[in-house]
């Protein structure tokens, strides 16, 4: 039986979501650690000289951020072999992904909650489809949608890690607040390198749902060859 088969077991399928976003990790390293410590230098500059809550700051961070964002995502799928040759690199492309995806969780989370966490679960190798196979945005969202079918709670399981950290962020901002015996300084740092660390093993995560899913015929030859 394939290992991300629906009647596969779960934990042997969050092993396989683990094994491979370790693997995704390992291959773009550096792009990670560079993703990770420049936007937490990014962020905490702004932080510290309180220009992060501002209009300008926000907007450069998050553009900061996107751009990133899309260049990690790219060298995931490059230096984990999972592009295809005539795959799409258009960022135009990433922004409206990232605008609909968004933009649907936060509604979905608005409404009822349940609306918000199963939209981010299913859609979350769209990204994959999009920059991996070259995939316009509506059909990589329903491809994402399409094959994570009989998966969402092994990858609600396996996305526990990038919320603890996401966690970790936000009660370095709360120890802040509280007048800790600890700098402002070092939480305002603790906390930007936890929401980055995050998103980076989102993106892992999502890269890694991506692989498993992509062609049930195919067992992973160029992720673990």
């Amino acid at each position: 039986m394939p290992m991300f088969d629906p009647q596969s077991s779960v934990p042997l399928r969050v092993q396989a979501l683990f094994a491979t976003m370790q693997t995704i990790v390992r291959a773009a390293a550096v792009p990670c650690a560079i993703f990770i410590v420049g936007m937490t230098l990014l962020g905490s500059a702004l932080d510290l000289s309180n220009q992060g809550e501002s209009g300008g700051g926000m907007i450069a961070l998050n553009a900061a951020g996107l751009v990133a964002g899309f260049a990690l995502c790219r060298a995931m799928l490059d230096k984990s072999g999972l592009s295809s040759i005539t795959a799409g690199r258009s960022f135009g492309a990433y922004f409206g992904l990232c605008i609909v995806t968004g933009l649907g969780t936060v509604v979905g989370f608005l409404l009822l909650i349940v609306p918000g966490v199963v939209l981010l679960i299913r859609w979350l190798p769209a990204f994959g489809f999009l920059l991996g196979d070259g995939e316009g945005v509506s059909q990589s969202l329903s491809s994402s949608w399409n094959r994570t079918r009989g998966h969402f709670w092994v990858l609600l399981a396996g996305s526990m890690m990038p919320f603890f950290l996401l966690a970790l962020a936000g009660g370095s901002y709360v120890m802040v607040d509280m007048g800790s015996a600890v700098p402002d300084s070092v939480w305002l740092i603790v906390a930007n390198l936890a929401i980055y660390a995050s998103t980076a093993g989102w993106s892992a995560y999502g890269i890694a749902a991506y692989a498993l899913l992509k062609d049930e015929r195919n067992a992973l030859s160029d992720v673990f060859g």
